[in-house]
């Protein structure tokens, strides 16, 4: 039976059956109602636009019936009941996620629009969080004044930056990147943050601070080596550059490379005699390098100076005494110091000459011997040089000894006992061991005059010019002619 109030025909029947299961229900209805119950049809004006993302959890919509100005609305939101609504109509609070807005106007007689209009929607009101991927490290010093930062955040935001107390603005760009103008020295802080598509804008945005140094470093050396050395691995200490500096080196006309340490400081290898050049430059935290480096000059000297004798006593030395006073002179490079010993014992300070007392011995003598060694300015010691010598004590040397020697003298040499015998001497000392003697005789009848020189050393020595009954001779130890 049809709602007008007559009956269907089975072919009627069948074609409704039909369309009840292939026809949303309100189109189904429409089917089935007369023309005149169909209610007006709806239309939304304003509001969220179809599949838009927004960030307003009670967002407003507008709407209208065309077909009938006086007809009453009802609404809803996904899947609650249909209630009056009034134009415009704001919706209870939306969590965020996606939803669905109807609307249906019901005209006089309260017949609802059996097609609603709708708008599907997503809320998101969650500020998105703006992460900084890349640039200066957080409490880094660089020495980039125009450093680069990389940021990212959820698909579809935008972002703006912006560097210590500067206002937010648009990011330098390429995309999702930013580019300061030239900073100047100092701390600085970068900022950034991000607004979603929904337009929701992150209130806690992500910061780097860091600190900006373009100032080369000053590079100073503490310690080491200056003028000469004898060091031939001399070690220097330096410093500047702050905290966190690394240090290059190089000796010479060599590479800078990494210094030997431990610490700041640095050991060279072994150089050789001459004059050198010690370098070192700073690079600071920030990768400053220091372009004027500390240079120190200094000369290796590691060659022992020798010392040369220049004048040193008789290898056989003789004296009366218990001991005989010798002296040696010497000479070395200039600004050396000397140390000289006797015998075997310890060195002590000397200069030139060098005297000292050295003991004598009978027979032969006693042997000695003197070491000089010198030192130079820089404290280079070199081997000692050494003399050799011999102390003779020879007895004391008397007129009586003089007189028997000139006797014996002429004895040797063919004068007659009794006239050797007469033989008178008038000797005089000369020095330590020598005498210059006058001889005659009172011989009667016989002439004999001379004079010469007796000198007692290690052997006895003599030599007499005389003249004998007029005829001259003269008498040595070597000529017995």
């Amino acid at each position: 039976r049809t709602m007008t109030g007559g009956w269907m025909g089975p072919t009627e029947q069948r074609r409704r059956r039909r369309l009840r299961w292939s026809l949303p229900a309100a189109v189904l209805l429409a089917l089935l109602l007369p023309a005149t119950a169909l209610a007006a049809d709806t239309t939304i004006l304003t509001g969220p636009a179809e599949g838009a993302t927004i960030a307003d959890a009670t967002p407003d919509f507008t709407f209208t019936s065309e077909d009938d100005p006086a007809a009453t609305f009802e609404c809803r939101v996904d899947t609650d009941f249909f209630e009056v609504c009034s134009d415009p109509h704001t919706t209870k609070f939306l969590i965020d996620g996606t939803h669905i807005f109807e609307v249906r106007a019901v005209d006089a007689g309260s017949n609802p629009d059996l097609t609603p209009a709708f708008r599907n929607f997503t809320v998101d009101t969650t500020p998105p969080d703006a992460t900084i991927d890349s640039g200066p490290a957080g409490g880094s010093t660089i020495s980039d004044p125009t450093p680069t930062f990389g940021f990212s955040s959820e698909a579809g935001a935008t972002f703006e930056c912006r560097v210590d107390t500067d206002s937010f603005g648009p990011c330098s760009g390429p995309v999702d990147t930013h580019t300061p103008g030239a900073l100047g020295d100092g701390a600085h802080t970068f900022e950034v943050r991000a607004t979603d598509a929904a337009g929701n804008t992150n209130l806690t945005p992500s910061s780097r601070s860091f600190t900006v140094d373009t100032t080369p470093p000053d590079t100073g050396i503490d310690s080491g080596p200056s003028g000469t050395t004898a060091d031939v691995t001399p070690t220097f200490d330096f410093s500047g550059g702050g905290v966190g500096a690394t240090y290059e080196c190089r000796v010479d006309a060599g590479g800078f490379g990494a210094c030997s340490g431990p610490g700041r400081s640095h050991t060279t290898g072994v150089l050789s005699d001459g004059a050198h050049t010690f370098a070192v430059r700073a690079t600071d935290a920030a990768g400053n390098v220091d372009l004027s480096p500390a240079t120190r000059a200094f000369t290796v000297d590691a060659t022992a100076p020798a010392v040369e004798i220049t004048n040193q006593p008789s290898t056989r030395v003789q004296t009366r005494e218990k001991s005989a006073r010798v002296a040696v002179e010497f000479l070395s490079e200039a600004g050396a110091v000397f140390e000289c010993r006797l015998d075997d014992r310890a060195y002590q300070p000397c200069s030139s000459p060098f005297s000292t007392p050295a003991a004598a011995g009978s027979g032969k003598g006693r042997e000695h011997s003197i070491s000089v060694r010198a030192t130079d300015a820089v404290g280079n010691t070199g081997a000692p040089t050494r003399i050799e010598f011999r102390v003779r004590r020879a007895p004391p040397l008397e007129k009586r000894a003089a007189l028997k020697t000139v006797r014996t003298a002429l004895k040797r040499h063919g004068f007659a006992r009794r006239v050797v015998r007469s033989v008178e001497a008038d000797c005089k000392r000369r020095g330590r061991y020598r005498f210059a003697c006058r001889f005659s005789t009172r011989f009667p009848g016989y002439q004999l005059r001379g004079r010469g020189k007796v000198k007692l050393g290690e052997s006895l020595s003599y030599a007499f010019r005389v003249k004998a009954q007029g005829v001259r001779l003269t008498l040595t130890d070597e000529n017995e002619g």
